[in-house]
């Protein structure tokens, strides 16, 4: 018989990099860059201002 749970996924580090994002100043809530269409956007979730802010985020 086989060993089904012995065989391990090889562990690879994760890739991360800086982006500009838009961040709300209230909430948790952020978009990047790319993906906003506005000049100044409003949070989706409290309607509150967000703010442009650079941030290390994963893009593995």
């Amino acid at each position: 018989m086989g060993n089904f749970g012995s065989w391990k996924k090889p562990v690879s580090e994760h890739v991360y990099a800086e982006s500009v994002v838009w961040q709300c100043s209230k909430c948790v809530c952020w978009s990047r860059e790319e993906f906003v269409h506005v000049q100044q956007p409003v949070c989706p979730m409290c309607d509150s201002e967000m703010n442009r802010v650079t941030k290390n985020i994963r893009v593995e």
